[in-house]
């Protein structure tokens, strides 16, 4: 029994350091400029599921990329929020819900680079 405890906190300790997907805000001071880093949301997660919600205020980083693909509900500027630019590469982001909402009253810009053109509606 020990040993089972003993090998069960070695794995906890040892197992690498990730979040789970969730509804977040971006960061007003974030590391990078990485959309897939945890540590740029509040709270340390990822937005990434068909119900998350990503929010942007301000912050000191508004030019984003994403490194992998992620599904999101809705996207939301906030009242006051800064002019954020998104780069991605077409598909990388599917909306399941509302979209991108957008009440800063600021003008967004989302830019596709590479690969094929976005098939259908629902994606960037």
């Amino acid at each position: 029994m020990k040993s089972l405890a003993l090998l069960f906190a070695l794995v906890s300790f040892s197992a690498p350091n990730f979040a789970l997907a969730g509804s977040a805000t971006w960061s007003a001071t974030p590391a990078t400029n990485d959309w897939n880093t945890a540590g740029n949301w509040n709270p340390a997660t990822v937005p990434n599921a068909q119900t998350d919600f990503a929010t942007f205020a301000t912050s000191s980083v508004t030019q984003l990329s994403l490194s992998s693909s992620v599904s999101l509900g809705c996207m939301v500027f906030t009242p006051g929020a800064d002019s954020f630019s998104l780069t991605t590469v077409p598909g990388r982001i599917t909306f399941y819900g509302a979209g991108v909402c957008n009440n800063s009253g600021r003008t967004h810009l989302f830019t596709l680079v590479g690969g094929p053109p976005s098939q259908g509606l629902g994606s960037l």
